[in-house]
C-alpha cells in the first residue's frame, strides 16, 4: 500500500475512534443525568410529602383555633350581653368632689369581669 491510502485508512480509524469515543461519551453522561434525575425526583418528592403532612397539621390547627374563637366568641358576647343588661339604667358613676368615681355596682361587676377573665386565662393554660 501506499503511504496516501495508509494515511486515508488511518484517518478514517482515528475519525471512526472519536465518534466512537464521543458517542460513548455522550452515552455514558445521558445515563449518569438519568440515574441523577431519577435520585434527586425520588428527595424531591420525599420533601414534598413532608411538606404537605406539614401543611395539612397546620390546617387542621387552624380549623380547631377557628372553632375554638367561634365558640369562645359567642360565649364572650352572651356574657358581655348579660352585663350590658345589668347595668342598663343604673348609674355606672357619680360625681364627688369634681371627680368621677364609679359606683360600687359597678366596680363589683368590673372585679368579677377581671376574675372571672383570669380564671378563664389559667383553664386555658391547663
Amino acid at each position: 500500500m501506499t503511504l496516501q491510502i495508509r494515511l486515508i485508512l488511518l484517518g478514517i480509524m482515528l475519525a471512526a475512534l472519536g465518534t466512537l469515543g464521543y458517542l460513548g461519551y455522550a452515552r455514558v453522561k445521558a445515563v449518569g443525568y438519568e440515574e441523577a434525575e431519577t435520585k434527586y425526583l425520588k428527595i424531591i418528592q420525599e420533601q414534598n410529602d413532608k411538606v404537605a403532612v406539614k401543611i395539612d397539621g397546620i390546617e387542621k390547627l387552624s380549623n380547631t383555633l377557628v372553632v375554638a374563637n367561634r365558640s369562645s366568641q359567642a360565649k364572650y358576647s352572651g356574657d358581655i350581653k348579660t352585663i350590658l343588661a345589668e347595668i342598663q339604667g343604673k348609674p355606672l358613676y357619680y360625681l364627688k368632689d369634681g371627680q368621677c368615681t364609679p359606683t360600687a355596682e359597678f366596680s363589683d361587676s368590673l372585679r368579677k369581669v377581671i376574675q372571672r377573665s383570669n380564671q378563664e386565662v389559667k383553664d386555658s393554660q391547663k
